[in-house]
């Protein structure tokens, strides 16, 4: 296996996802609040709509990590869609560690939950990219990352009522 090619793609891909993280927070209120861009940019200061930051931009470089490692890894279309979900589930677990700990929220922290959230996403898809998986896991990737998909249209304008949801500007 190509190491040397995994690596780079899939560091390429975590600068990427961080640089387009980062300019998602706020094209929301550059397109003036349009409700369908709303679906996949975050449109609160909620936790549920900063797991977008991740979810998205990592989706996008997935094309790119995707076409560039599918020759040598056959399976990773597995391994990217399930690390994706992983990433996007480590913000809400950082984020309510830290400010549960700590009492309160923090910008700096925050930053610092979006970018080992994408690191720690993108290490999990650099140590388990090339281990062989059965079809099976090909599907539960598949499921888990358009639950998650659904899950972002569907709460991004019919939020529940849990603090996940609660925008906290």
């Amino acid at each position: 296996m190509n190491m040397k090619l995994k690596t780079k793609v899939i560091l390429l891909s975590a600068v990427a996802t961080l640089l387009l993280g980062v300019l998602w927070h706020f094209v929301y209120d550059w397109t003036g609040q349009n409700r369908f861009i709303g679906l996949i940019f975050p449109t609160n200061e909620s936790t549920w709509e900063h797991m977008k930051l991740v979810f998205f931009p990592m989706s996008i470089s997935a094309i790119y990590m995707y076409k560039n490692l599918k020759e040598e890894y056959p399976t990773i279309l597995s391994h990217i869609l399930c690390s994706i979900v992983l990433g996007t589930w480590f913000v809400p677990i950082l984020f309510y560690s830290y400010s549960g700990i700590y009492g309160r929220t923090c910008f700096v922290a925050d930053i610092f939950v979006f970018l080992l959230s994408v690191l720690f996403a993108h290490l999990a898809l650099w140590h388990y990219a090339g281990m062989p998986w059965p079809n099976v896991c090909f599907y539960f990737g598949v499921i888990l990352y358009m639950l998650q998909l659904i899950s972002f249209f569907w709460f991004t304008y019919h939020p529940g009522t849990w603090n996940i949801f609660t925008d906290l500007s």
